[in-house]
């Protein structure tokens, strides 16, 4: 079935003009938006995955936080984002944890919102803005 479309988890509900939560998993896309994230997406079939249908869906928004697995395959996969997307608009949330499901489990939408505010980029970006 390799002809089978690989949209975004929940990339009907995309705001492009509001920031974009991109997880590694739908669990864990379902689980930031019962938090209140709604504009949030996953990535179909894992972190290695980033389809031309992905990156159709997200190469129009702005700012993109990247909330992959803290394992070494979500870093890679990350970064694979980033890198398609452009470091400019991604930022990435290092969670304590293994995934943001398991980080709403044990932790509160303050702690989450203080990892926020620590979010770097992966990359420094090639191309700066003008106020850069």
């Amino acid at each position: 079935m390799s002809d089978a479309p690989t949209p975004l988890f929940n990339g009907d509900n995309i705001d492009t003009k509001q920031p974009v939560y991109v997880t590694e998993g739908e669990w864990d896309a379902m689980m930031m938006v019962q938090q209140g994230y709604v504009n949030t997406v996953s990535v179909p079939m894992g972190a290695d995955s980033f389809p031309t249908e992905v990156f159709d869906q997200l190469v129009v928004c702005g700012k993109i936080y990247l909330l992959y697995d803290s394992d070494v395959a979500g870093q890679r996969g990350a970064k694979l984002a980033a890198e398609r997307l452009g470091p400019e608009r991604c930022w990435y949330i290092q969670l304590p944890v293994k995934d943001s499901n398991e980080f709403f489990l044990t932790h509160s939408k303050a702690d989450f919102e203080a990892l926020l505010q620590e979010a770097k980029r992966i990359a420094e970006p090639t191309v700066l803005s003008l106020n850069d």
